[in-house]
């Protein structure tokens, strides 16, 4: 199948908490794929069965969060037979639930910090005493199926934890209660078989929370990592693991927390990570040799449907996939949120 022939829609937007974000991803996406003289087009979802109506051969996912995310969306593309980027619908819904994804790094062997869910039906104090007797505070407190740290909070002592609890409860439902792991944090980008520079993420707030993420000047992204070999190596292997468990494909990001014994902690991975001019992934692919414009091409080669395995030749294929492959950065690049 012929690239050049084909329409691609980027699908964008959708109606989840992380909206705006996804507007941003996919319309620097599709300012790439149009100024390599493709057939793109923007689609902006505020619900999944708008795809229904769309004309497209395949579909460049940006969305972020919500049902973009979940396996719904890819759920209908597979019923409307249009292959997609990113992973299949068992590994999208499955990275979506914190609660199930970290199961799975348990049986899988993945090191993750320890967690428990909070129960619906069990009451504040019983809340904290699980907590208590499980790791003490402080803690971080996650709703279940959110993404780019929507609703985290860190909690740092008893007092605070009856204070918040009952409102996180309300508005998100179910919760994941997992132990504050101190070091330094680390993510890591998947990009088909190639595992990006691990980055680096520096805040001077509590945690790489929504507002360091997107709003703060003073977050700093570091890629390379500035880690010893050994290190390196043990954070790449554990993403590794970590991204094979849930099933993954294509792309995706592995987040980790690194102790100070220098063992890494998988927290989770995400399945459509940000491709905005901020974002992490980008920064890791151009530490590892790619532009931009290369990016969205790997991506886009990679759009398949669930269990199919085949690929999309793309303009200027002659490159070779070793040759993509054995691309690596040299210099730490210094990258400040806006």
């Amino acid at each position: 199948m012929n690239i050049l022939d084909k329409t691609i829609g980027v699908v964008m937007g959708g109606r989840s908490s992380e909206r705006e974000v996804s507007l941003r991803s996919g319309r620097r996406v599709l300012e790439a794929l149009l100024s390599q003289n493709l057939k793109a087009v923007e689609v902006d979802i505020r619900e999944p069965r708008d795809l229904i109506a769309c004309d497209l051969d395949v579909a460049f996912l940006t969305l972020h969060g919500g049902e973009g995310e979940d396996g719904t969306v890819q759920g209908l593309l597979e019923a409307l037979e249009i292959p997609y980027t990113g992973s299949g619908i068992l590994a999208s819904a499955l990275c979506m639930n914190k609660l199930l994804s970290k199961r799975v790094f348990c049986q899988a062997g993945v090191p993750t910090a320890r967690f428990l869910e909070l129960s619906r039906l069990e009451g504040i104090h019983g809340d904290l005493e699980d907590v208590r007797a499980q790791f003490g505070f402080p803690v971080f407190v996650k709703p279940i199926s959110q993404g780019s740290s929507v609703g985290v909070q860190r909690i740092e002592d008893e007092k605070e934890f009856l204070r918040k609890i009952p409102a996180l409860k309300e508005r998100y439902g179910g919760l994941l209660v997992e132990e504050a792991i101190v070091g330094r944090e680390l993510t890591i980008g998947m990009l088909g078989s190639e595992i990006l520079p691990p980055l680096e993420i520096r805040t001077p707030r509590l945690f790489y929370d929504y507002k360091a993420k997107y709003h703060s000047m003073e977050t700093q992204l570091i890629v390379p990592a500035p880690l010893a070999p050994r290190v390196d190596s043990a954070a790449r292997r554990v993403a590794s693991r970590a991204f094979e468990a849930v099933g993954c494909r294509s792309l995706g990001r592995v987040d980790i927390m690194l102790d100070s014994a220098g063992i890494p902690w998988v927290l989770e991975v995400n399945t459509l990570p940000g491709l905005t001019s901020t974002s992490d992934l980008p920064a890791q692919a151009k530490a590892a040799g790619y532009t931009f414009d290369e990016l969205v091409l790997q991506i886009l080669s990679e759009a398949s449907l669930e269990g199919a395995s085949r690929r999309f030749p793309l303009p200027g294929d002659s490159l070779e996939e070793e040759e993509l492959a054995s691309k690596s950065g040299k210099a730490a690049v210094l990258v400040s949120n806006p």
